[in-house]
């Protein structure tokens, strides 16, 4: 419950400076970003730590979105990560963590 609190006002307090990106305030982006969170189990595919653990998950753009913008929304380029995993991995990194069966069948999934 104290997580969900400091969240909010931390959010509250970049968006009333503009620090967050308008992308990210989509009602796409927040649509895609649950989906993500709850294909991965609410846990980093890198490290398998979640919000219990009291850490912060990030969904990670696996191509970056300034690279790839058409890449943006799609779910087979994110993945969820901690926060530590997710600045360690930056920008300049397009490995994808997650388990390859898992991605063939989602991009089956797409085609059929």
């Amino acid at each position: 419950m104290r997580l969900k609190k400091i969240t909010r006002k931390w959010l509250r307090k970049k968006m009333a400076k503009g620090k967050i990106p308008g992308f990210y305030r989509t009602p796409a982006w927040i649509s895609v970003r649950y989906k993500v969170l709850k294909r991965d189990n609410g846990k980093c595919v890198l490290c398998g730590r979640s919000a219990e653990d009291g850490i912060v998950l990030n969904v990670d753009h696996i191509k970056p979105r300034h690279k790839y913008p058409h890449l943006a929304l799609l779910m087979s380029n994110l993945q969820t990560l901690c926060s530590r995993c997710n600045q360690g991995k930056g920008a300049h990194d397009e490995t994808g963590w997650r388990k390859q069966r898992e991605m063939d069948a989602e991009f089956r999934s797409i085609v059929d």
